[in-house]
């Protein structure tokens, strides 16, 4: 009898471990193709990010929008602004 049940709690705590099947990558299924993986990211992608990270740059770059991010964003950590010349 306590093989019995030590064989089902060892059994039990062992399906515990893990989820079944093969990995899943992250994000929607529609969005992914074969073989598992995302569309590589086009020119006008590409362009996209760079304008975004040019203008928070600039946002960034006045201590009013560095305040305004902070609250926004808290636990933020940003680099010091550079000295003013």
């Amino acid at each position: 009898m306590r093989a019995l049940l030590a064989l089902l709690a060892a059994s039990l705590l062992l399906a515990a471990c893990g989820r079944v099947g093969p990995p899943r990558p992250p994000g929607p299924r529609s969005a992914i193709t074969y073989p598992r993986v995302y569309p590589a990211p086009t020119a006008e992608d590409r362009a996209l990010a760079q304008e975004r990270t040019r203008a928070l740059q600039e946002y960034l770059s006045t201590p009013a929008g560095r305040e305004e991010y902070l609250r926004a964003n808290p636990g933020a950590v940003l680099p010091a602004l550079p000295a003013a010349p």
